[in-house]
């Protein structure tokens, strides 16, 4: 009677070992899910930054692969937005340097001259911005262009070769 004991009662400490041990692996993969899905809605400065790119590649002359990747978004965007927060902070800044009543004619002409390198920037980043959209838009048409031409081009050798 103690020899049949002994092997049930090994067997039954190894299995409510194995039993308590194993972690379920679903709400493993839940409680990622929550995390990745937290995380897309409070992106951190470093996140906000990042934009979603397609990349086409061809595996065979049907089937074209579409393949998503995140990258930072340009050193252009953060320039801007860093320098539209400067620009405003001076703004203020001349504002109330301007209401102030210890501000003397002297430093009141040297705070409008301030005040009008300042809107200058403003207005050059903006011009830059508004050339910059343009010659992405002319870039954009010319490269549709140029591909889908060579695309045409491409398929009439293909005709001509099935023939």
């Amino acid at each position: 009677m103690k020899n049949i004991k002994t092997p049930i009662l090994i067997i039954v400490c190894i299995s409510t070992i194995f039993l308590f041990s194993c972690e379920s692996h679903e709400s493993a993969a839940d409680d990622a899910f929550l995390e990745v899905k937290k995380d897309k809605k409070n992106p951190s400065t470093i996140d906000e930054q990042e934009t979603t790119l397609a990349i086409a590649t061809v595996e065979s002359k049907d089937k074209i692969v579409y393949i998503t990747k995140k990258v930072a978004s340009s050193d252009w965007m953060l320039f801007a937005q860093d320098i539209d927060k400067k620009i405003l902070i001076n703004k203020s800044m001349i504002k109330e340097l301007k209401g102030s009543s210890l501000t003397s004619s002297k430093l009141l002409r040297r705070i409008i001259i301030l005040e009008k390198d300042n809107l200058s920037y403003d207005q050059e980043l903006l011009n830059y911005k508004q050339e910059e959209k343009i010659r992405w838009e002319s870039f954009k048409m010319k490269m549709n262009q140029e591909v889908s031409a060579l695309e045409i081009e491409l398929k009439s050798m293909e005709q001509v070769i099935q023939k």
